[in-house]
């Protein structure tokens, strides 16, 4: 089997650092937790052991006292002088503030960030949908397509698809060609207008987008181009994967007034304003009596003002009747008493009517 060659292999690795090293209380060669065969990290048949994996990729058997340890984390393994018998683990690492090294040499460090010399890292080359061209289809660019969900409902997933643009070159003058994202996940090319030689075409030259699309390349073609290229100094894309602007132009947005298309076919704006009251249905105060019309604030307000003072109104006159009524009851008692109560009292006309306007004013 191989596992034994590997372990006598390991055991010889470490008595040489054993022989070498310096520091006769601690051997450690750098190792992995867990078996990638199975998966497993802890070994179900031994307790407080694990497997680890050396430089070979094959997977040892060490003892573990530093508690639970993620697959493929970053260990250290070897034996102590005191047991030199009992692989086990002796470090944990700290993989986040443990530093990486790498196969660069040792000038790398002067072309990443910060250094003297860094090197620029164009963001195109790691987006999705990425075209190159063919090397060996002149007019052919190999589109590295990213997964996709249709508006079928199909997951599309990510592929190289070539695209050939023979059949768009125009036979004199040039012209952009739009390489867009159909909602169905096709690829799709759309021919713009002539504009004479290449040093005239500009971003406003690039053909309007098929409606829900997404805009991927504009790829100039001419009648006197022998390939599509793309070099330090010369290319023929202009990526437009960055931002798409809905509805050609190629310039990142739109003019009001400029906006081409229908209406319904912006399904979400078109029920948006559905959804809105006619202007023809406003009514500025509330003389129609139907289910059509609505008023507006002031109406309704203005309404609602003139029943508040009439209802004040009827409020003062029905105070003013109810003091009416205790009036003519203090008059009907004082008749009472000079009628009923005693009938032969006599008192005169002016002392009556004295009487009468003295109960009338309480």
């Amino acid at each position: 089997m191989k596992i034994l060659p590997e372990i006598l292999k390991l055991g010889k690795t470490i008595r040489g650092k054993i022989r070498d090293s310096g520091d006769p209380n601690l051997i450690a060669i750098e190792a992995v937790a867990g078996n990638l065969d199975n998966g497993l990290v802890v070994i179900p048949t031994r307790p407080n052991y694990i497997y680890a994996r050396g430089k070979g990729g094959v997977p040892y058997e060490v003892l573990n006292t530093h508690g639970t340890i993620p697959l493929n984390h970053s260990i250290q393994i070897g034996n102590t002088v005191s047991d030199k018998r009992t692989l086990r683990v002796l470090k944990v690492h700290n993989v986040f503030a443990q530093k990486v090294e790498g196969y660069l040499d040792k000038h790398g460090a002067d072309h990443s960030y910060g250094g003297k010399d860094p090197v620029a890292v164009w963001l195109g080359q790691y987006m999705l949908w990425k075209a190159e061209p063919s090397l060996t289809d002149a007019f052919t660019l190999n589109v590295y397509r990213g997964a996709f969900l249709a508006d079928t409902g199909e997951n599309l997933p990510a592929s190289v698809e070539e695209v050939d643009f023979t059949s768009h070159i125009p036979g004199t003058g040039c012209i952009w060609a739009l390489l867009e994202l159909l909602p169905d996940g096709t690829l799709n090319i759309v021919d713009g207008v002539d504009v004479g030689f290449r040093q005239n075409l500009t971003r406003a030259d690039i053909p309007a987008k098929t409606t829900g699309a997404l805009q991927l390349y504009a790829v100039a073609l001419y009648s006197s181009q022998t390939r599509i290229t793309v070099s330090a100094m010369w290319t023929d894309l202009f990526d437009l994967r960055f931002s798409d602007t809905g509805s050609g132009g190629g310039t990142g947005g739109t003019t009001w007034g400029s906006i081409t298309g229908l209406l319904s076919d912006q399904v979400d704006l078109q029920a948006a304003l559905d959804a809105k009251e006619d202007e023809a249905n406003k009514a500025t105060d509330l003389s129609s009596n139907d289910n059509t019309h609505y008023p507006t604030t002031a109406a309704v307000k203005t309404a609602l003002d003139s029943a508040v003072g009439e209802l004040e109104d009827a409020i003062t006159l029905e105070q003013e009747v109810e003091l009416l009524k205790i009036k003519i009851s203090k008059i009907n008692l004082f008749l009472q008493l000079i009628f009923e109560k005693n009938p032969q009292t006599l008192i005169t006309y002016d002392e009556a009517i004295s009487n009468l306007l003295y109960l009338y004013d309480e």
